[in-house]
C-alpha cells in the first residue's frame, strides 16, 4: 500500500483556516488563519508551535517588532530559514496576506530569529 494518515495533533488552538504554516525540524508553526466563518470570523493574531513528536500545542514565543507585531492576517506565507549567523537558531519569516483590521494587503516581510528545536538522533535512527 500506499501512505497512512497519522494524527500527531489536535488542539482548539489549531481550529483555523487560511493560515500560514512551516516547519522547524520536529515542530508546526502556524501563524494567523481565520478561526471562523462568515462576517464575525476573528483573526489570531498569534502563532501557534506543535511538537509534532509529542502531539503539544503552545503559543508561539515571539516578541513583537519594534514598530510592533504584524497584523492578524489571512493568505500569508511563513517559512523557516537557518540562521546565516547562528547555527543553534533559526528565523522565521513571515511574508503578504490580507488582513481586516486595519483592511489592507500587506507587501511587507517580518523576521523573528528563535532557538531551533532539538533533534532526537536516537529515535530518528530507529
Amino acid at each position: 500500500g500506499g501512505p497512512s494518515w497519522t494524527l500527531v495533533a489536535a488542539d482548539p488552538s489549531l481550529a483555523r483556516v487560511d493560515f500560514a504554516m512551516a516547519r522547524d525540524g520536529p515542530e508546526v508553526l502556524v501563524y494567523g488563519g481565520n478561526d471562523a466563518e462568515g462576517l464575525l470570523a476573528t483573526l489570531p493574531k498569534e502563532g501557534v508551535l506543535c511538537d509534532a513528536g509529542l502531539g503539544v500545542c503552545a503559543p508561539l514565543p515571539v516578541a513583537a517588532a519594534a514598530d510592533g507585531a504584524p497584523h492578524a492576517r489571512l493568505h500569508a506565507t511563513l517559512t523557516v530559514v537557518p540562521s546565516p549567523t547562528d547555527p543553534q537558531r533559526s528565523v522565521l519569516l513571515l511574508f503578504g496576506g490580507e488582513s481586516t483590521d486595519p483592511y489592507m494587503y500587506h507587501g511587507s516581510v517580518y523576521a523573528a530569529s528563535r532557538l531551533r528545536p532539538k533533534r532526537d538522533v536516537a529515535a530518528e535512527g530507529a
